[in-house]
């Protein structure tokens, strides 16, 4: 499997769209200060599965990472039970629901967005 490699300048967008310091950054991400400012200057290439970390904790993709694609959004979300429980289990009878139940939860949400 050839190296992916982790466009800095991505990085640090990915950071400022959540407008978050390079500490919190790397305090989400479990890294030392000094070990994502590496990332973040490109002195250090992290690994595959650490440019997955990157890219699910600072809500963006893999592929916008690596300069693959533009478009900065995510191509999917990770959301855990503990960061808040009803939410979760709106999105799991999303998830296992048939039709006529997902479609039901998405007009609820598209009611709200007004």
């Amino acid at each position: 499997m050839s190296r992916l490699n982790l466009i800095p300048e991505r990085l640090v967008s990915a950071r400022t769209r959540l407008n978050i310091s390079r500490a919190e950054a790397a305090r989400r991400v479990g890294l030392t200060n000094i070990g994502y400012n590496r990332y973040e200057s490109g002195d250090r290439r992290p690994s595959p599965q650490m440019i997955r970390v990157l890219a699910e904790t600072l809500g963006t993709s893999t592929d916008y990472l690596i300069g693959k694609i533009d478009n900065p959004e995510p191509a999917r979300i990770i959301f855990d039970r503990e960061e808040g429980a009803e939410l979760f289990d709106l999105l799991e009878s999303y998830r296992v629901g048939d039709a006529e139940m997902k479609a039901r939860i998405s007009a609820y949400a598209k009611a709200f967005e007004k």
